[in-house]
C-alpha cells in the first residue's frame, strides 16, 4: 500500500498582506466605480438631457 501523504506538495496559504492587499484594492475599485458612475450621471443629466430616466 501507498503512503497517501508522499507525492502531495503542501499549499502555501495566503498571508495576512496579501489579504489586506486584496482587500484594499477591491474596496478602491468599487470607489472608484462609484465616482465614475456619480461624474456620469452628473454629466447626463447636465450636458444631455435633463430627463432623469436614462440615468435611472
Amino acid at each position: 500500500m501507498s503512503d497517501p501523504s508522499r507525492g502531495t506538495e503542501r499549499v502555501n496559504q495566503l498571508g495576512g498582506g496579501n489579504w489586506a492587499a486584496v482587500v484594499l484594492l477591491a474596496f478602491s475599485g468599487q470607489l472608484a466605480w462609484a465616482v465614475e458612475n456619480q461624474f456620469f450621471n452628473t454629466f447626463l443629466y447636465d450636458k444631455i438631457t435633463p430627463d432623469p430616466r436614462p440615468i435611472s
